[in-house]
């Protein structure tokens, strides 16, 4: 689950950089839902990757990373499609 929570904060990082680039605001629209979806990966992944034989917590860090940094990215991704009045 950790390794989800990698990729997609990865990938969510990549669309909201792209995003930031004058004539390509339009990929925010991807970015915000990809982003979103980070911070739900990493939300769900906190509480329920467990190690089945101790059940101590895995990945705690990837996890929190995707949730905070996945939060910002929304809100960044937000943000730029707000100044550019969600035109696509």
């Amino acid at each position: 689950m950790a390794a989800v929570s990698i990729v997609l904060l990865f990938f969510s990082g990549l669309f909201v950089t792209v995003g930031l680039i004058p004539c390509f605001g339009w990929v925010n629209w991807t970015a915000i839902p990809m982003a979103a979806l980070t911070t739900l990966v990493g939300l769900v992944g906190l509480f329920s990757d467990r190690d089945p034989d101790t059940l101590r917590m895995r990945g705690v860090a990837a996890h929190l990373a995707a949730m905070f940094l996945g939060s910002l990215l929304t809100l960044v991704a937000i943000v730029r499609c707000a100044l550019g009045l969600g035109m696509v």
